[in-house]
This record gives structure tokens, C-alpha cells and sequence, in this order.
């Protein structure tokens, strides 16, 4: 850790304390008070009255607000001028979003009954035209979100959004119920607390994302956390919990299988996912439930130490209850995950082991180890379901956790 100090032309200071590790980008420093914030202005549009490149430094535990959704495309702030925003360690900022404050907002024709309002802040150079693309950062800062509605139905929207950024550095972040999927299937609603997209080499270290509404208490974040065709991710130290829907999904960006952008190259170390999706997909033929880790199209290295993982006990017997995810719709990734696992839940099919799903093209086996770096053995389940029933306890061969994991092929799934 590294403190730094930071004094002003009127010979005020602030303190901040960083990791050495991966140090933030520098950028021209700014007080926030310095942008003439109005009372009750959406702080993104203080924001937007910085020097382009700049670096907004705010004050230990400063409240800033959160109001409607009149930025392009219906998001609460689009920001592309400001490169960094960064809070006091111990004292972050606390940015609260105002309750049914979304006034625009669209109906999909191919959502019948969602309401779609975008999101709350999407961050980064805009459309990637920077060149070379910007660094942006973040550090010590905390998101509260809020209902959105328009009229009964509950509003569709994400978090943050990391926009075609280059070496982007989060740290200390703090998201608090920032997505709403209105209890939707991922189709219509697989909206995330803090989305990569189309980005390169960013890191990000210490995340706590959760999905419980701060009032209530209740699931109604959608995922938490996503990545769409991002090159070269790295992520250390995030707890991830109780969404309505998925967990932790890196997959592509485009929906044209020609012109997918995959996510290449994913380094994740000291990863918790737990009581996510507490609920069942497709009730039918076959049924199935969000695994805590969720992977599609990923490629090259993809590396997850300290996992903990784990589902709601009552849903344990689910047909899709292991605890990562990885599959394919374009082709094998031959590169061997690397995981290991902490602790996790099992189904009872799994006999306590831990478990990994692959479906679709990908059929290169990971490599799992326990916690003293020994590689577990995998035992194969091939997944037949019948009428919703998935996998049972009957169809799997005896498994031993201390030295085996179960590897599910889902030859019935694609994404």
C-alpha cells in the first residue's frame, strides 16, 4: 500500500492510500467542488463540466445523486470526458440512485410486457474512438441503486458499464442492487451490476456486488457481474451474491454468431459466488438453473483460484446445479481452464464433489485442483434429461471428492 497526498492551489489536501501492486493511471487532478455541483443534480452532469482527461477526486463519505435516465439512449450518465473518479479509502462516496426517477424509457417489440431503461452510468471513451483507447479508473466508491417503474412493471436496466476502455483499473467498489431484470429469463433481462465490454487489460480488485434490494432485503438485482468480448481480464477478490438471476457470466459481444467478439484470456483470483438464481429455467424439458460461474465463448487461458461457490440448498437438485459453466457455440477453446476450488455446494448427484458442465463444441477437459494444488480426477456424467428430471444420483458413477470432480456434458444445451 502507498499513500499519497494530494494538496491544491488553495492548500487544501486530501489523502489517499493505493495499492503498489497495480498502480491507477494518473490523470489531471479536479475537486469535485471545483465542478459547482447544484443540489440534487444528477451527478453525472456535474461530471460532464470537467476537463477532458481529468481525474474528479472527491471528499471522504461525500453523498452524491443518482436521478433519472436523460443521457443518450435513455442511460443516467454516458461519461467520456472524465477519465477517473476516485473516492478515500475507508471513506468511499456513496453515488444513491433516486427511486422511480427513470422518465424515458422503451418497450421492445420482442420483449411483450418489458420495459427497458438502459442504465446508470456507462463509463469510458465513447464508441472506442479514442486512439489508443483511454485508460479509465475508478476507486472507493460505493453504487446504490433503486426501483425503476413505469406504471406496475419494473424497469429492465444495468450498472456500470465499462465501454471499449484500455487498461482500466476498479478498485474498493461497492455495488448494491445496480441491475433490475424484473424476475425475467436472461433474454429478457440478463442486465449485470458492472458489465465489461469490448474491453482490453482491465483489473479490477476488491468488488462487493449484491443483489438485495437495501430496503426490502429482497433478490432483485439480475446478474451481477458480465463480460462481453473482453480481451485480458483481470479480476481479484470479488464476492458476488444473492442476484435474482445469473452470478458471474463472461460470454461474447454481437448477436451474429459471424461477427462474434469473443472473451479472450481471463485471470481471476479470489472469486465468492453464492445464492444466485434461486429459481428454475425452461420448466419443462429439460429444466435447468444458472450455474454460480457462467461461461460462453470464452477462449484462451481462463484461470479461477479461490473459488467459493454454492446455490440455495433447496434448489441443490436442480438439473443445472454445478458450479461452473463452460461451453461453446462456435468452437473448442483448447486451452484447459485452470480452477481451484475452495468450497462450494453439491448436489446429491454429486456426491459432494465439486462440478463443472461442459455443452455445446466445448469438449477440452479443465483442470481442477484442490486447495494443496493436487489435480482432481474427473468423472464423466453424461446428461440425458427426461421430462425435466436431469440429472439423479442413479445416473452418476461413484465419486469420491477428495480426488474426483464430476464433469457434466450438456450435449441438450446451447446458449
Amino acid at each position: 500500500m502507498s499513500k499519497v497526498t494530494t494538496t491544491f492551489a488553495d492548500g487544501t489536501s486530501i489523502d489517499a492510500v493505493y495499492d503498489v501492486g497495480v498502480p491507477m493511471p494518473v490523470f489531471p487532478e479536479v475537486k469535485w467542488a471545483d465542478l459547482a455541483p447544484v443540489a440534487d443534480e444528477h451527478y453525472g452532469k456535474t461530471l460532464k463540466r470537467a476537463k477532458a482527461g481529468s481525474q474528479v477526486l472527491l471528499l471522504a463519505n461525500a453523498k452524491l445523486s443518482s436521478i433519472g435516465n436523460s443521457d443518450v439512449n435513455m442511460w443516467q450518465a454516458i461519461v467520456t470526458n472524465v477519465s477517473a473518479l476516485i473516492g478515500v479509502q475507508g471513506a468511499p462516496a456513496v453515488i444513491q440512485m433516486l427511486a422511480d426517477s427513470f422518465t424515458n424509457y422503451a418497450d421492445p417489440p420482442s420483449w411483450p410486457g418489458q420495459t427497458l431503461g438502459a442504465g446508470a452510468l456507462r463509463w469510458g471513451p465513447n464508441n472506442g474512438t479514442l486512439n489508443p483507447r483511454a485508460p479509465i479508473s475508478m476507486s472507493d466508491l460505493t453504487f446504490i441503486g433503486a426501483d425503476q417503474h413505469h406504471g406496475a412493471i419494473r424497469m429492465l436496466w444495468m450498472g456500470i458499464y465499462n465501454y471499449m476502455s484500455k487498461g482500466a483499473v476498479a478498485k474498493r467498489i461497492t455495488l448494491q442492487r445496480m441491475s433490475s431484470s424484473n424476475g425475467n429469463s436472461p433474454k429478457y433481462g440478463e442486465t449485470f451490476a458492472w458489465t465489461e465490454y469490448l474491453t482490453d487489460g482491465s483489473y479490477l480488485d476488491d468488488f462487493v456486488i449484491s443483489g438485495l434490494d437495501p430496503i426490502t432485503g429482497a433478490r432483485v438485482g439480475g446478474g451481477l457481474f458480465g463480460a462481453a468480448g473482453a480481451k485480458n481480464l483481470r479480476i481479484k477478490n470479488m464476492r458476488a451474491t444473492d442476484s435474482d438471476r445469473s452470478g458471474v457470466s463472461l460470454s461474447r459481444a454481437g448477436t451474429d454468431p459471424a461477427k462474434w467478439t469473443v472473451t479472450d484470456t481471463v485471470t481471476i483470483d479470489g472469486l465468492t459466488v453464492l445464492n444466485n438464481a434461486n429459481h428454475k429455467e425452461n420448466a419443462g424439458t429439460p429444466e435447468w438453473r444458472f450455474a454460480p460461474v457462467n461461461l460462453e465463448d470464452v477462449h484462451g487461458l481462463i484461470s479461477i483460484s479461490g473459488l467459493v461457490a454454492g446455490i440455495d440448498p433447496y434448489v441443490s437438485a436442480g438439473w443445472d446445479a454445478t458450479m461452473i459453466s463452460h461451453g461453446s457455440a462456435q468452437y473448442d477453446n483448447p486451452t484447459p481452464m485452470l480452477v481451484q476450488p475452495v468450497s462450494w455446494t453439491s448436489p446429491s448427484w454429486a456426491q459432494g464433489a465439486f462440478s463443472i458442465a461442459l455443452w455445446g463444441k466445448q469438449v477440452t477437459r479443465p483442470i481442477v485442483k484442490d486447495t494443496s494444488g493436487k489435480i482432481l480426477q474427473p468423472v464423466f456424467v453424461e446428461s440425458t434429461p427426461t421430462g425435466g428430471a436431469g440429472v439423479t444420483l442413479a445416473m452418476v458413477p461413484k465419486i469420491d471428492p477428495k480426488t474426483q470432480y464430476a464433469l457434466v456434458h450438456r450435449n441438450d444445451y446451447t446458449a
